[in-house]
């Protein structure tokens, strides 16, 4: 079986803003710039209230690369606070912590290069400071 998922939504002006930044440093960003707050293997079926029109401001503490993505690490305690309501809630985390981010790349076809340019925009302050998410949501994962 496959799993689910529990994320929010970067802010569609910030997403815009630094995927045109991306694109003219000639990498190629995600489509769907988003922080994952539960990934459940189990894909359980729990009733709960999406957070759909809460906004969280997470901090940008760096960059990262994680599995094939390039990622900007976040700081939010509000998100780990939600985190930790889903996991009362029933939601396991398929991870052993949260490491809150979200995804700018994934699949790089130079890898290397791209983490160089995007810790140097992240250096010279390029990116927002401070990134706004909202919109809760949850999806199954295709089998």
């Amino acid at each position: 079986m496959a799993g689910g998922y529990i994320a929010v939504k970067l802010d569609k002006n910030q997403q815009k803003e630094i995927q045109e930044v991306l694109k003219k440093a000639e990498i190629t960003p995600v489509d769907d710039m988003h922080c994952t707050l539960i990934y459940d293997e189990n894909n359980p079926d729990i009733d709960y209230n999406t957070e759909s029109s809460k906004v969280y401001e997470a901090t940008v503490t760096g960059v990262d690369k994680l599995g094939t993505a390039i990622v900007l690490l976040l700081k939010c305690p509000e998100l780990a606070t939600r985190f930790k309501v889903l996991k009362e809630l029933g939601f396991e985390h398929s991870y052993d912590d949260l490491l809150l981010h979200t995804s700018l790349v994934y699949d790089s076809e130079d890898e290397k290069s791209d983490l160089e340019v995007i810790e140097l925009l992240y250096n010279v302050g390029v990116f927002p400071k401070v990134l706004k998410f909202t919109h809760e949501y949850n999806e199954k994962l295709e089998d």
